[in-house]
């Protein structure tokens, strides 16, 4: 049996890594600013990690967008220094929203700004989640609060992660997006981050052109075995998930990182299985 591409290679870092941050705030106010500062609180609790640059995209009224209260920029710069405490040298892009694309409207100029073939540089990629969805009662609050544990403020086992992945995020899904290219594999939610030295010699402005392009991205450039999963490897629709459920997991995998236990398997494991269960195709015999 013959993979038709390489397994798994390991390069350990070799020196301080240099980490990026990219995030992408749509500033909506009225009920659901409460959704907004949380996001924006915790984004401020893990920022001492970036020692490389640290990029805000705050998205302003485009035409056509549903009839949402939004917050200007400068009241969203404020947020930032308020809860940071002082000033959080993060550089602030302004982009026009455009509904059909949302996130996507900004991906590209924040990637623009990172772009290094350094194998000791990694971004972070992540948006203020579940801000157009102010009901506290909805899984997505949850959902983010696992991202921001598992994924953004994990460093230590993101950082061995991607000695041997190009890309590591949670809740791992496959089956979509099925748009020309993709590997059809993403991390649901869109918190993930990424060894810049993989991403950027590949085609890495290509973005699907749709609301769901900084989703599906990934996917685009990175084949399944490439992406590893801290929580929820293979996960079902998130937006169907109870609280109960999710914080199973939480518990699973704090146990699990307590004791110095990975929560994902083996990488070779790992492949093994995405080969002949998910994606028999990618095998000759």
């Amino acid at each position: 049996m013959v993979h038709t591409y390489p397994l798994i290679c390991t390069l350990p870092f070799s020196e301080e890594v240099t980490k990026h941050l990219l995030y992408y705030v749509l500033p909506l106010g009225g009920d659901h600013e409460w959704v907004l500062d949380k996001n924006i609180k915790k984004i401020c609790e893990g920022l001492d990690q970036f020692n490389g640059k640290r990029i805000v995209t705050i998205a302003v009224r485009g035409a056509g967008d549903p009839n949402y209260n939004y917050i200007s920029p400068d009241a969203i710069i404020n947020k930032f220094n308020r809860a940071y405490g002082q000033d959080p040298q993060i550089d602030f892009l302004i982009v026009t929203n455009q509904r059909k694309l949302w996130e996507v409207s900004g991906f590209l100029p924040m990637l623009s700004q990172v772009i290094s073939p350094d194998p000791n540089h990694v971004f972070f990629y992540g948006h203020c989640k579940g801000v157009t969805h102010p009901d506290h009662s909805l899984i997505c609050h949850k959902w983010a609060d696992c991202m921001y544990e598992t994924v953004y403020n994990n460093w230590s086992q993101v950082k061995t992660l991607l000695e041997q992945f190009a890309t590591v995020g949670s809740f791992k899904s496959y089956g979509e997006f099925k748009t020309p290219g993709n590997h059809q594999w993403y991390y649901s939610g869109t918190f993930y981050w990424v060894r810049s030295a993989s991403a950027f010699v590949r085609n890495w402005m290509r973005v699907d052109q749709i609301f769901y392009g900084t989703e599906s991205w990934p996917g685009l450039h990175f084949k399944p075995d490439e992406g590893a999963c801290i929580i929820g490897d293979g996960i079902a629709d998130m937006y169907k998930k109870s609280s109960a459920e999710l914080e199973q997991l939480l518990v699973d995998w704090r146990s699990a990182k307590l004791n110095n236990e990975f929560c994902f398997k083996n990488p070779i494991d790992y492949l093994q299985e995405l080969v002949t269960k998910q994606y028999p195709c990618i095998l000759q015999h």
